[in-house]
């Protein structure tokens, strides 16, 4: 199956405009640039048709031999000339600002939306599906944004120049323009199928993102399992199929440009044989006739500009609707009501929770349970019975389908999910090291952490010893995910961020799982001094680790089927001494 068969799809899609218009907010705050540029831009089309005049009026004072009249109009001419470089420069200046400050707000919106939205909602999507929308589909807007003043001069010009030439000659301004409602409408029917393609290629190329993400991402298991040719073929494919949506799009812009040139050609045969005679005639003169065959462009341009403002919004409006899209899902639920931690003997109740994914069978069934306080509870079961769901229902990243989750006395869909978290400190099998420093890393575990606090929680997880050994010590970059690093390593600066958060819950889910025996001893050393005077819930494989527990619950298919300390359990013939015996059996690691 494709990355982008997995990517959720609109059931429908809005009109290009509609789409596009969501942009205005972001616009709002600026602008002061945009009535700047739309100035320049109404300065710029004034002054268009004023040096069209001062070429009439030069030509014919030059052809009536009027020298002083001539040079009278040649000064206005360089004014002109000097006024439109400025102008061009202050537009140029407004324009690069009217472009990059809503995009860039924008990508701030949505960066900051998405670190609120429900874990169930970011899984919907691939990494580098959301790489692709955030950097690429907004990249793509800044033109849009950016032709907003354009979209001002160009109606400007086009009223001023279709004045001006039918003060000049109206017979000229009807004969040269009587096949501009074709074009108009050729133009229209051939952009009309760009947004379909457009869409195409927008998610082809975050196809082909994501699958250069996991290729990067997964080097390491691509090479041990040989999968290079597997992982080119399908970047290939993918990009292949950006560039065939890519040639189509082209295909119709060199359609459109066609009809475009044929109904441009034939004006230009007009005006200058029509022209001519209405110069026989006396009807205009020849300064007249050059001013009508610049206004015939400053009279075409403006409508090829509105043609393709209407070709590029539907080529954007794919891109807009993609950010769209993340920036309409629902972000995780405020407080209702506030966070008030009370002196309950049972930090944590679950009361007859239950949880599925989607239209899934339960994953979790009636699950009831507390944690003592200051003490250990283990979770043990066999792989895919739902241990670490339950673990990511307790830190609000899935929303149970009945029952309730209390926190010191707190209904968890009641309070702020950063309130409930904060009581929390995680530490997972699957450490998540972020590209900085080490004491970065381990500083992030509480906003505004000391230096020498990081030292502290560096050395009560038994890791100050091997970053003073490291080139830059604290200030040594760790790469991305940690690759710098040993898995061991990982696992103790990982430890460190949760003593830095001293929270007063602590949630282990098999953070020695992946370790080698010397490295799971010195992990589980440190752990032993995080785990002093907190509430602990810790998920545990190797039923060695869980022996002094004071409380151990046992799950099975969902639900929990045993409770007791590890010796009660072995005494009863359940699953926790079946699972007991089998690791025995298998390796003496019971």
């Amino acid at each position: 199956m494709r990355i982008l068969d997995r990517m959720p799809t609109q059931t429908h899609s809005p009109p290009p405009w509609r789409t596009t218009l969501r942009l205005w907010p972001f616009t709002r705050p600026h602008a002061a640039w945009l009535g700047l540029g739309i100035v320049v831009a109404a300065a710029e089309a004034g002054l268009n048709i004023a040096v069209t005049f001062l070429v009439k009026q030069m030509t014919d004072a030059a052809l009536a031999s009027q020298a002083h009249t001539f040079v009278y109009y040649l000064k206005w001419m360089i004014g002109a000339i000097g006024l439109g470089l400025l102008i061009a420069y202050v537009g140029r200046v407004a324009g690069i600002r009217i472009s990059a400050f809503p995009i860039r707000d924008l990508q701030n919106r949505l960066t900051a939306h998405l670190q609120n939205l429900p874990l169930a909602a970011i899984e919907r999507y691939h990494s580098g599906d959301l790489v692709s929308r955030f950097n690429s589909d907004a990249k793509r807007l800044e033109g849009l944004v950016g032709s907003i003043p354009g979209h001002v001069y160009q109606p400007l010009l086009f009223a001023g120049a279709f004045s001006y030439m039918l003060i000049l000659s109206w017979k000229l301004l009807l004969v040269s323009f009587v096949l501009m409602p074709i074009s108009i409408i050729a133009s229209d029917r051939l952009s009309r199928p760009v947004e379909k393609h457009a869409r195409r290629q927008r998610e082809f190329l975050a196809e082909g993102n994501a699958v250069a993400q996991d290729a990067i991402g997964g080097v390491a298991i691509i090479k041990a399992f040989q999968l290079q040719a597997q992982l080119v073929r399908k970047y290939v494919r993918a990009m292949s199929q950006v560039q065939h949506e890519s040639l189509q799009i082209s295909r119709l812009d060199a359609y459109g440009l066609f009809v475009q040139g044929i109904l441009r050609f034939i004006p230009q045969l007009v005006l200058p044989v029509y022209g001519g005679y209405l110069i026989v005639q006396g009807e205009l003169t020849v300064g007249g006739l050059l001013a009508c065959a610049s206004l015939m462009w400053h009279v075409f341009v403006p409508v090829e500009a509105f043609l393709g403002f209407v070709r590029q919004m539907r080529e954007t409006a794919p891109s807009a609707a993609r950010l769209w899209e993340i920036e309409d899902l629902d972000q995780e639920a405020g407080a209702a009501q506030p966070f008030v931690r009370t002196a309950s003997p049972s930090p944590v109740r679950f009361s007859n929770v239950s949880f599925r994914y989607g239209q899934d069978s339960p994953l979790l069934d009636d699950i009831s349970f507390v944690l003592r306080t200051n003490a250990v509870t283990a979770l043990v079961g066999s792989s895919g019975c739902g241990k670490s769901t339950l673990l990511k229902l307790l830190c609000l990243f899935y929303t149970p389908d009945k029952g309730t989750i209390d926190v010191w006395g707190n209904d968890t869909r009641q309070v702020d999910a950063a309130d409930v978290r904060a009581q929390f400190a995680l530490v997972s099998q699957d450490t998540y090291l972020f590209s900085a420093t080490i004491a970065e890393n381990i500083a992030y575990g509480r906003a505004g952490a000391q230096r020498e606090e990081v030292e502290q929680a560096a050395r009560a997880a038994h890791a100050h010893a091997f970053i003073q050994d490291l080139p830059q010590g604290y200030d040594t970059p760790v790469g991305e995910r940690g690759i710098r690093l040993s898995g061991g390593q990982r696992q103790r600066i990982a430890i460190a961020r949760a003593v830095v958060k001293d929270a007063p819950i602590l949630l282990l889910d098999e953070p020695t799982s992946a370790l080698d025996t010397e490295a799971e001893a010195i992990v589980e050393e440190a752990l032993r001094a995080l785990m002093h005077q907190r509430t602990v819930l810790m998920i545990a494989h190797r039923l060695s680790t869980i022996q002094h527990a004071e409380h151990v619950l046992v799950m099975d298919a969902g639900r929990i089927v045993e409770s007791g300390t590890h010796s009660e359990l072995l005494q009863q013939d359940g699953v926790y001494q079946k699972l007991y015996m089998k690791q025995v059996a298998e390796g003496g690691h019971g």
